[in-house]
């Protein structure tokens, strides 16, 4: 071959070397473009709802999500990787389902009604109403405990009680209401209208009822409606039924955000599922001891449950884990969406609120006209005396203050007097030794007048001599 021919042929090896060089390194640049555009989404989308979730060219989007890239997303918020959101959903599931079932306490009349507590807590971020929260903060705060239940049952069995011996014209069911609002301690439904489902209107018969026995079948009843409500919530996120859950969402008011990011109901219930949950997933992980460490701290020895407790557990490095790892899960999108769903739902409770707080004051006010008015015309009563209290205070404090001018002239007077005292003696001291000094001056001025009288004596018998001397 010619040599030219050898140097074209050269060539041409060297440019398809060139060429295929080009090739790798474009196809390198659009992997990494390609691996960058996936993440992004992934921060704005999140991980697929369910392993059959398929992108828009087809691929099932959790072939792309390699162990590698799970772990990478997770390393900052506590790791444990899922795979996709109903992966998440069913592991909360499952990790509360046991801790419910393992919190039946044997001390108590009734083991199963730890269970009310452990459900309430669960519940209560996810409640819809003002009506439901009430009741679910009924069951923590009364069965938190042997001895709050046992309080809670005892003032239920004495209103009971009282209702049984009420007048017959009386019904049993007003009796027990007005005996419980005597008693006090706030609202006790849903368990008093469970009891009076079960309390007839004879007295006889309600008197020959076993309240013990009435007041387990209650509460495992309750107990049944908080499991059933529970798995509701986690079955609508895992839209088991979809249909259903949208009309249970319907029914309570409460509506998904007019313009949606996501489009996708599945994910909004999710994510509104998931941030409902972080605080009770940050409170465990703190009394696990997998909190920030400066996160009792931050808490400041607040009780949990109480309102300073939950304000400050926001801003506890166990709360932004549980936050963020959400985040990572659902996307931002779907994050937004369930923000302004929640804020719709805050809008309706709020609202149902104030209409349960002002029909709360009317049946007030209509039960108790007549004590009102007797409180107002005592509130006039103490209000004049509280300011007759106030002038006869004030003219104390006048003559309290005119008390202590003149302690303070009298002790002013006293030192002047005990002053001039002082000078006084000294002076009487000095007059005492002049008057001394006068007393010897005068005796030597009597003994001078004596010797001045002898001497005149002296001078006239002289005197008379000389003369008696002259005549002679």
């Amino acid at each position: 071959m010619h040599w030219l021919g050898k140097v074209l042929a050269i060539l041409n090896l060297v440019g398809v070397l060139a060429v295929g060089c080009l090739a790798c390194m474009d196809y390198a640049k659009r992997r990494a473009w390609a691996y960058s555009l996936f993440r992004h989404e992934l921060v704005l989308s999140g991980l697929p709802v369910q392993e059959t979730d398929a992108d828009a060219q087809g691929r099932r989007q959790t072939e792309l999500l390699s162990e590698a890239v799970l772990i990478d997303l997770f390393k900052e918020v506590g790791g444990a990787p899922v795979l996709t959101q109903q992966d998440e959903v069913k592991r909360l599931q499952s990790m509360f389902e046991q801790q419910i079932s393992l919190s039946n306490d044997p001390l108590r009349p009734v083991p199963e009604s730890a269970r009310l507590q452990a459900y309430a807590r669960v519940l209560l971020p996810l409640a819809p109403s003002n009506l439901e929260r009430e009741h679910l903060l009924l069951y923590r705060n009364h069965f938190a405990t042997k001895d709050t239940e046992a309080a809670f049952k005892a003032r239920l069995q004495r209103a009971y009680a009282e209702a049984v011996k009420s007048p017959p014209e009386e019904s049993i069911e007003k009796a027990f209401r007005q005996a419980l609002d005597e008693l006090g301690g706030g609202s006790a439904e849903p368990f008093t209208s469970a009891l009076l489902r079960k309390m007839p209107d004879d007295r006889k018969l309600a008197a020959a009822l076993n309240f013990e026995e009435e007041f387990k079948t209650v509460v495992l009843g309750l107990l049944e409606q908080l499991d059933k409500r529970f798995h509701q919530a986690f079955d609508e996120a895992l839209a088991v039924n979809f249909e259903k859950a949208a009309q249970e969402a319907s029914r309570n008011q409460v509506t998904e955000p007019a313009k949606s990011l996501t489009g996708d109901p599945r994910r909004v219930a999710i994510a509104r599922l998931l941030f409902d949950l972080c605080p009770l997933l940050a409170e465990q992980n703190i009394a696990a001891g997998q909190g920030g460490p400066n996160d009792s701290k931050i808490l400041g020895g607040q009780l949990p449950g109480s309102a300073g407790y939950q304000d400050k557990l926001l801003d506890t490095a166990a709360y932004k884990t549980a936050y963020q790892r959400t985040q990572v899960i659902v996307g931002l999108r779907a994050a937004a969406d369930a923000v302004a769903a929640e804020s719709q739902l805050a809008q309706q409770i709020y609202s149902d609120l104030i209409q349960a707080l002002v029909a709360d004051r009317l049946n007030f006010t209509a039960a108790h006209g007549v004590l009102l008015e007797a409180v107002t015309e005592r509130a006039s009563q103490v209000e004049s005396e509280v300011s007759l209290l106030a002038r006869e205070q004030k003219k104390l404090a006048d003559q309290d203050a005119l008390v202590k001018r003149r302690l303070r002239d009298v002790k002013q007077y006293e030192e002047d007097l005990a002053k001039s005292r002082a000078e006084t003696t000294a002076e009487v001291k000095k007059l005492e030794t002049m008057s001394e000094k006068l007393f010897k001056l005068r005796v030597i001025l009597r003994d001078s007048r004596v010797q001045n009288i002898n001497g005149e004596k002296k001078i006239r018998d002289l005197e008379a001599k000389i003369k008696e001397l002259e005549k002679k």
